[in-house]
């Protein structure tokens, strides 16, 4: 049950969500005038904007789980330092922390150009339905052209998909030695289970912004879907993303309980739909790649059809980010892979199959939670007697007519105990711990480092 704010100066309780946007806007707009002469307005965006940030009683105030996302609108040719950045941006934080509220700040900078040139995709879509302005010109957002949820290229969907697989994989490794409910781990997997929803209604063209309004169109989907047609668990993961919404906006503490069995039932699930999107945007298959479960193949479909301008950006990128000019020992490499795929391709494909091999929880109360659905899930046939398909970390799986088999999938090709299996050790620093984990922070820190702010 969601714990109510109590107002001050009035006699009614808020919802915390919304109490903490109105926070969150009050600070920010307070932080303005610091932001410096060239600004033009600074928009909030993200969960908080649209009153779905998870929020929960800390010891002298509220933490909020996740970030507050502003947009810092600046003049065409204004390039301001990163210690002018770092400097609005910890104003908000400040501002914040007069409040008791402990919450991460990230500021990204934009041109009003950067506005009208707006191309459909997940966060511009969000952003013209939910985004506020909380300080600055408030008609700034009136400058992105109308963008259709239905026109996001699938790849869009894939990429939010991958990019939670990373998040997730670097809060297990985090968390490896704690309890399968740490509440930074139960988080991760709540957010990677409520983007299950997001890429796939991406994928067939039936996005929608908001986390409630993407559990409603999901629903909705997944009941009218035909499994067959969609070789998918399509209920599955609809039950998922609906449990996990419900948590994530509706939980008054953290962990939620029961949120440790359905751990490795979301990492299926997610490793599952990547791998169906993935042979989608690889396009019409050859008999090789003609399984399901064979997503190398796939991959490397994927990775031919990259334009030359595309990959070479993201290289381009990531050699000035790495000053690899220092570093001749990385440039031959480099020409290897880059020759292959971009970087984020690869980051994107050692995170799934270090999902594959990801350390198994206990699995009796995974099982149970897992089959309580069975009678709500008209596209998962029963097992048959004597039969247990296993999963990810022990979880069970759907049944071959469901969801196509992973009988060849990563096991075989799952990295080793140590790092040599890693696409490439040389593209992150070095990072603490052996084996599993020592690969995950690695694939996270490379993520974060090169990755996350570009869409190269």
């Amino acid at each position: 049950m969601t714990t109510a704010v109590r107002v001050a100066g009035s006699g009614t309780a808020a919802h915390p969500a919304e109490w903490l946007r109105g926070e969150i806007m009050a600070a920010a707009a307070s932080a303005g005038p610091r932001l410096g002469p060239a600004a033009q307005a600074l928009v909030l965006t993200g969960s908080v904007a649209r009153d779905e940030a998870t929020v929960t009683p800390a010891r002298n105030g509220w933490r909020v789980r996740g970030d507050a996302e502003f947009l810092l609108i600046l003049p065409e040719r204004a390039r301001p330092t990163p210690a002018a950045t770092e400097a609005a941006r910890a104003a908000v934080v400040h501002a914040l922390a007069a409040r008791a509220i402990d919450c991460p700040v990230s500021l990204h900078l934009a041109s009003c150009s950067y506005l009208r040139q707006m191309r459909p995709h997940i966060f511009g879509c969000e952003l013209q339905v939910h985004g506020r302005v909380v300080w600055g010109q408030p008609d700034v957002l009136r400058a992105i052209p109308h963008l259709a949820p239905s026109s996001i290229p699938p790849e869009d969907g894939w990429h939010l998909l991958s990019n939670r697989i990373v998040e997730f994989l670097e809060s297990v490794a985090a968390h490896s030695s704690a309890a399968p409910g740490a509440p930074d781990l139960a988080y991760a997997a709540v957010k990677l289970g409520v983007d299950l929803g997001a890429s796939l209604l991406v994928a067939v063209g039936a996005f929608q912004p908001g986390y409630r309004a993407r559990q409603r169109a999901l629903a909705v989907w997944a009941r009218q879907a035909v499994p067959f047609r969609w070789s998918l668990p399509v209920a599955e993961i609809a039950a998922a993303v609906s449990v996990c919404t419900d948590w994530k906006l509706g939980a008054s503490a953290w962990p939620p309980p029961g949120s440790s069995q359905v751990i490795p039932w979301i990492a299926e699930l997610a490793y599952q739909l990547w791998a169906w999107e993935l042979r989608r945007l690889a396009g019409p298959p050859s008999a090789a790649a003609m399984a399901w479960a064979d997503w190398h193949a796939n991959w490397r479909r994927l990775a031919a059809q990259q334009r030359p301008s595309v990959r070479l950006r993201g290289w381009l990128h990531l050699w000035r980010a790495r000053r690899a000019w220092r570093e001749p020992r990385l440039w031959w490499h480099w020409a290897r892979m880059a020759w292959v795929a971009s970087p984020r391709l690869w980051v994107y494909r050692a995170a799934v199959e270090l999902l594959s091999a990801c350390p198994a929880w206990p699995a009796a109360s995974v099982r149970s939670y897992h089959e309580s659905l069975q009678p709500q899930r008209s596209d998962v046939p029963a097992r048959r007697a004597g039969a247990a398909p296993r999963g990810l970390a022990g979880a069970p799986r759907p049944a071959p007519s469901a969801a196509p088999p992973r009988a060849a999938v990563a096991r075989k090709s799952a990295p080793a105990a140590g790092p040599s299996r890693w696409p490439d050790p040389a593209l992150v620093p070095r990072c603490p711990g052996s084996g599993w984990e020592r690969q995950a922070a690695a694939i996270a820190a490379h993520y974060h480092a090169y990755l996350e702010d570009t869409r190269s």
